[in-house]
């Protein structure tokens, strides 16, 4: 490509005009051509009009020139650097290591911005200065480590990010940059905030995408399609979501073994392949419908284990050989906290996929033991059985921990914390009563088991309210919580306590009221991160202004069932709802919480007994108090128990 810098002189046309206009090849005889010879035709030769002159170009053209070639040549870089991701990431390399067109392009750059007449850029502009100071940088991989690190993906190594970050190819720095941007503001974008995000992702995208078809699952393009997608989360693009998921999962599947290559030298990048791995497994599990390509136990993340955990506190193990002080014995090794939170992850998927089915086929019977409901409550059970005893409710002490011990720990809470409300919203949602109360007697003429109704209006009102009981303690130390997913666990307990704020017990009911207000205002705050849970909180709002109208009342008022199931399934089309179920949901339906007869009986008036029958009351009276409740049995170790009296069913 010539200079634009350089002025050729002007040079004879080797074509004669006749023949040029035509686009014939001509033979280039002078004075006159055979061509034009043989057509009888006048030929005449002209001169080039002169080029135009250094002096005549202005600086922006010249600047907009290589801007073009710079954007040109970054791509091509990253590219080059995706070819060549065996490299540790975190290593500093020598100008001499570094991509030479890298090396150009800061050459080119160097010399633009150092040229005379020129100022030096101070804020973002797409054609001169595209990415922030390395000041503004440092900031916004803080905000990261804060506000998306392990919520909910494990995707980077915080202690190596600042050193990574400096050596990402220019796609994956884009889709970082655009992510981060959503939770912060900085001097260096004034107002283009917005215009910057949308050009990092229409930057982005076109590369990774075209990456990602050469089928080479490098580190660099998983790493940035998981960015891409929670950014398309971010803004409501479901579609985009599934294809970006998909693309990322299908590349997970071309993963190498892990034991390729040197165990010492290449350590961190199959430390970063891991987390790419496992990420991508998340949100598949999480934001896309449908089924799935990747599974646990299976290849290749059968293969490459599960990422590091962030170690349990030291300060919360009281035993001197590391154990937790009320733990039982038990075989099951403690696999981490990230490793619960991934197959945690996994049941919620499966029971969402129970209730999608239930939605086409509404005549499954639950209650028998060999339906899809039985095998996943068995799956809990195994799942809570599995569990090391490190991290269980009752060996953290969360009720008792101080502020400054979470910020020192955070990463860590972080985790139990999603684990503990994962695990409870998962089991509320099996146990959801719109399946079982409201959406079962309309779909079918079997007489339901009692036992089973009581058992699953127990398990929801259970579940349900221990997401709300660590949310409510979780913000009352100030520290702000950032993981969109646990948004839609938190929107499926308030469906939960929604419905029982028409429980014909009052104290149900007005607990349900009060978990239902903390769950709206707990998804209102999370939204102004987050501009898709606005809709979920809207939702709420919607559901909250039918309880309005049917304040006092004992009985469901009609909804529509999209509004719920948008509630508890957030990312698949409408279109499966609205042809398989009536638009609203009609109301009246009561919501009684005891199916069976009680043990405990109302006490009879004793001013009516005398003699005898008051003696008969005394005893039936104690006989149907609840004996155990009398006595102080722990559940873990020998002394009595320090948990709050009203927590039952933890995990």
């Amino acid at each position: 490509m010539a200079s634009p810098l350089l002025t050729p002189e002007p040079r004879a046309r080797q074509a004669c005009e006749p023949c040029r206009k035509k686009k014939t090849k001509c033979p280039g005889e002078r004075p006159i051509c055979s061509f034009c010879r043989r057509l009888n035709q006048r030929c005449t030769y002209g001169r080039s009009s002169d080029p135009p002159t250094r002096s005549s170009e202005s600086r922006q053209e010249t600047r907009e020139r290589l801007r073009r070639l710079e954007s040109r040549l970054e791509r091509i870089d990253g590219f080059f650097q995706t070819l060549t991701d065996r490299a540790p990431q975190d290593a500093m390399p020598s100008p001499q290591a570094q991509p030479f067109l890298h090396r150009i392009l800061q050459g080119q750059t160097e010399t633009l911005l150092s040229a005379p007449g020129i100022p030096q850029p101070q804020s973002f502009d797409p054609s001169r200065c595209l990415y922030p100071p390395p000041e503004a940088l440092t900031r916004l991989v803080n905000v990261y480590t804060e506000k998306v690190h392990s919520q909910p993906l494990p995707l980077f190594d915080k202690e190596r990010l600042s050193a990574q970050i400096r050596h990402f190819p220019d796609f994956l720095l884009q889709a970082f940059l655009a992510l981060t941007l959503l939770f912060v503001e900085l001097p260096f974008y004034g107002d283009a905030k917005a215009q910057a995000i949308e050009l990092y992702l229409r930057s982005a995208r076109p590369t990774v995408i075209q990456l990602a078809a050469e089928g080479t699952p490098s580190v660099p393009v998983l790493q940035a399609l998981c960015l891409l997608t929670l950014s398309d989360v971010a803004a409501g693009r479901h579609a985009r979501v599934w294809m970006d998921v998909g693309i990322a999962a299908r590349l997970v599947l071309c993963v190498s073994p892990t034991g390729a290559g040197s165990a010492t030298e290449y350590a961190s990048t199959r430390d970063d392949q891991t987390r790419c791995c496992w990420s991508v497994f998340m949100l598949e599990r999480v934001f896309a419908p449908g089924p799935s390509l990747l599974h646990i136990d299976s290849y290749p993340l059968g293969r490459v284990g599960y990422p590091v955990s962030p170690p349990r506190p030291r300060s919360l193990m009281a035993n001197d050989d590391g154990s937790a002080p009320n733990a039982f014995a038990s075989s099951a090794a403690d696999l981490g906290i990230q490793a619960y939170c991934l197959q945690v992850t996994g049941l919620w998927y499966e029971v969402l996929g129970y209730l999608r089915q239930r939605l086409a086929n509404p005549t499954d019977d639950p209650w028998i033991a060999s339906s899809r409901h039985h095998t996943l409550v068995a799956q809990y059970y195994e799942f809570e059985t599995g569990i090391s005893q490190l991290h269980r409710y009752r060996n953290v002490g969360f009720h008792t921990i101080t502020s400054s011990e979470l910020l020192q720990h955070k990463e860590y809470w972080t985790a139990w914390l999603y684990l503990q409300v994962a695990f409870h919203a998962g089991q509320a949602l099996l146990h959801h009563p719109l399946f079982h109360v409201t959406h079962v007697r309309r779909a079918s003429s079997k007489f339901q088991p009692p036992s089973f109704l009581q058992q699953t209006i127990d398990q929801a009102l259970l579940h349900s309210g221990w997401p709300t009981r660590l949310i409510r303690t979780w913000e009352k130390h100030g520290i702000e919580i950032n993981d969109p997913f646990l948004a839609q666990l938190v929107a499926t307990a308030a469906s939960i306590h929604w419905i029982f704020q028409f429980a014909s017990e009052k104290a149900i009911a007005d607990r349900a009221r009060e978990d239902f207000v903390q769950c709206q205002r707990f998804l209102a705050d999370l939204g102004t991160r987050w501009p898709h849970i606005a809709g979920t909180a809207d939702k709420l709002a919607y559901l909250q202004s039918l309880s309005g109208h049917s304040a006092g009342a004992s009985s469901i008022p009609p909804f529509k069932w999209s509004a719920m199931w948008d509630l508890l399934d957030p990312n698949s089309p409408h279109s499966s709802v609205e042809e398989t179920h009536l638009a609203f949901v009609p109301g009246g339906q009561q919501i009684a919480t005891q199916h069976l007869v009680p043990l405990r009986e109302s006490p009879p008036n004793r001013s009516l007994l005398r003699g005898e029958d008051e003696v008969l009351a005394s005893s039936s009276e104690w006989m149907n108090s609840d004996f155990f409740s009398l006595l102080d049995v722990p559940y873990f170790g020998q002394g009595p128990s320090q948990l709050p009296p009203d927590c039952h069913g933890e995990l």
